[in-house]
Order: structure tokens, then sequence, then C-alpha cells
């Protein structure tokens, strides 16, 4: 289960947050959502709940409206230079655990710059922030959810191919139990018919009648001329051993009859279409291998980074890794989309010894292209070109 920390401030983004929570609560279930108006009980130590949901949780989501930055205490005191605020007590747990911290803008609001921020939060300036507008709501939220849980089935690209079921066989069925009807019809006219009926013989007792051997013959006798000896009974789809001996009718005391069996038979109903094979299921192994270069950061700034992408990784499987140098990165590499010839990838379950500033979620994207090279892009800023170390 996804858990999740809402992080905002009551006077800033209440209206807005409340109807986050709903939507949130509905996808991931209400249990799963912390916010500190339902989630902290009357008394309860505030920074020791904040510490203890952050510990537990998989991501914060820091809501940002107009006034986050700027809001003031009565004194006239930015509230974020104060050590003991709450949202700063938030955000700066969050910053030092290896937990998603998404900075989310409402109302219009801009993303803080470092220089704004009190040192402890400088961080978050560098967490690409996510935009939800009021005149896209449904489309923005659903964006959020998708970084929230990015491996959930609903939020690939593609969906995972799926073996398709054995035909049905309801015409053999039907087919069948069409048979049974008619041989049940046939043994109540053969029991209950009058006396003056020509093709039934007066009552009597029954005699009975010899199963025929398949390994030596292919002959079945019967008692009955009530049936034709050239159209003897036969169950669906059966050969010669299997005819069914005609049943006798009231009084027949006839010796049994040989039945002929060279008459032409009804051919057994067609076989069932065998299963369509199942459709290739996608893989990475276009971009398998190891790859490394130095690649802009997208503000001015280069960084190195190495992949490793294991061949056979399908959908939603763990590739390798990534190592991201500068902030010493090191992390899972997903499959998470296939797109054309794109690549998509999401980075999940970050080594402890990286920073506390490694952002995990999807939009790391991989092209390859005609010259054995591998065009890096992301969905928050940093691109650049690959080369294949083997």
């Amino acid at each position: 289960m996804t858990k999740i920390v809402l992080s905002y401030r009551r006077d800033d983004t209440a209206g807005h947050v409340g109807r986050l929570t709903d939507r949130l609560c509905t996808r991931f279930g209400r249990e799963a959502i912390f916010r500190d108006l339902d989630s902290i009980a009357p008394g309860r130590d505030f920074t020791l709940a904040i510490h203890e949901a952050i510990d537990a949780c998989d991501a914060v989501v820091v809501v940002i409206g107009r006034e986050w930055l700027v809001s003031a205490r009565p004194d006239g005191q930015r509230r974020l230079d104060d050590p003991g605020d709450f949202v700063r007590v938030e955000i700066t747990a969050a910053l030092e655990r290896p937990v998603q911290v998404i900075p989310v803008l409402v109302e219009g609001a801009q993303m803080p710059a470092p220089q704004d921020l009190p040192s402890a939060l400088v961080p978050l300036a560098y967490r690409h922030a996510l935009e939800i507008s009021d005149s896209r709501w449904d489309y923005d939220v659903q964006r959020l959810i998708d970084v929230l849980d990015p491996l959930s089935p609903e939020t690939l690209t593609e969906p995972v191919p799926v073996t398709p079921t054995r035909p049905r066989r309801r015409p053999l069925v039907l087919a069948a139990v069409a048979s049974v009807v008619v041989a049940t019809v046939a043994v109540a006219v053969l029991s209950f018919g009058g006396d003056d009926d020509p093709s039934l013989s007066a009552a009597g007792s029954a005699t009975t009648t010899t199963a025929p051997d398949p390994a030596t013959t292919t002959t079945a006798t019967t008692t009955s001329a009530a049936v034709p000896a050239t159209q003897p009974s036969q169950s669906i789809g059966q050969g010669p051993e299997n005819v069914s001996p005609a049943l006798p009718g009231p009084g027949d005391s006839a010796a049994p009859t040989p039945v002929d069996t060279s008459s032409p038979r009804s051919a057994p109903p067609a076989q069932a279409p065998a299963p369509a094979p199942a459709p290739a299921q996608p893989t990475a192994d276009p971009v398998a291998g190891t790859w490394s270069g130095t690649v802009s950061d997208g503000g001015g700034g280069t960084f190195f980074i190495s992949l490793d992408v294991q061949p056979g990784c399908a959908l939603g499987q763990t590739c390798g890794s990534v190592y991201v140098s500068g902030n010493e990165c090191l992390g899972d590499f997903i499959f998470y989309a296939l797109s054309g010839g794109t690549y998509e990838f999401t980075v999940a379950n970050f080594a402890p010894t990286s920073g506390p500033s490694c952002y995990p979620g999807p939009g790391e994207y991989l092209t390859p292209q005609g010259d054995g090279t591998l065009s890096y892009t992301t969905s928050y800023g940093p691109y650049g070109t690959l080369t294949r170390s083997s």
C-alpha cells in the first residue's frame, strides 16, 4: 500500500488540500493518507507524530500556494524561518529520508528559488514540481497519482499482453444436449407406444444384447426392430466400437439381428480451433547493456550517469540499476512504458548511501540511435547522449 503525507498550510491551501485528500483517499484508501487535521489525535506530540508518519510513508506531497513562501506569524516573522514551524519540520524530515518529495503548485503559485528558502529546505527547490490547476483538476490530479503509484496497471502506457483463454466449446455441448434429448424422446416412444402402432411389437419381456468386443469385431447386436439396421445409434464423435445398441420395444422377442455397420456415418464434429499464440510481451532488449555518459542537468551544469539494463526485462520488471554522480544516487531501474521506439523507465529503491535529494519516480527516457548510442531525456530537465560500455 502506498502511504502519503500531505504537507500544507491551512491558511494557504486548505480548500485545495481538502479536494486533493478526497481524490487520494478514493485511489489509495483513507488509512493511507496522513494530514495533520485528520491524522493527529488531540494532545499528541505534533513533532513526534510527523516524524513517525514520514518514517512510515512512501511519499510526501508538499502543496504550495501563493502565500506558502511569505506566510508570517503575528509578530511579522516569516514562518519558514522558524525551526519549529510545522511545515518546515515536515519538509526537513522528508528531505532527510529516502522518500519521494513532490512539490505540488496550486493557485498559480511559482516554485520557490533556492535563495528564498532556509538552508534546510534548499533541496526542495531542486525537486521537479507538478502543477494542479482548477481548470483541469481531474487531469492534473491523475498525473500526480501516476507519479505516486507508477507501477499500477492502469497507469502503464501500454498494457502488458495477456495470454488468450482457450476457445469456448459451447457448440459441442449444445450438440451433446440435443442428442440426449432426442434419445430420451425415442425411449419414451418405444416404452409407451400403443399396441396399434405398427412400428412396435406387443408387450413382452426384453431380451439382452451383446456388447461388441472392440478388439475383435465391429458388429453390434440388438433385439429391437424399431431402429432400422442400416442406421445404428451412435454417440457424438465416437467410432464403431462405441455404437449404442438399439433399445428393445415392448414385447419384442425377435432374435438378435446383426447391425449393418457398412452404412455411412455422420461426420464427427469439427475440431475446436487451436488457441491463438500469445502476443509477444515487449522487452527492453533494444537498450540492454551498460551505458554511460556526461549529460546536462538542464540548468547549465553537467553530471555523470551510468545505466545497467539487463536483457529480457519486461514491462513492470526491474531491469538493473542507475547511478548518478553529484548526489551519489544509486537505485533500481524499472521498465515502465514503451511508446514507439522510446523506452521509459522509473527509478526506485535508492541505496542507503544515496544523497537525500535523489528523486524516485518515472520520466527517464531512452531512445536507440542509428549510430549505436542512446538518447537520454527526462521529464524534469536533464538530457544527453549515452554510449555503450559493454
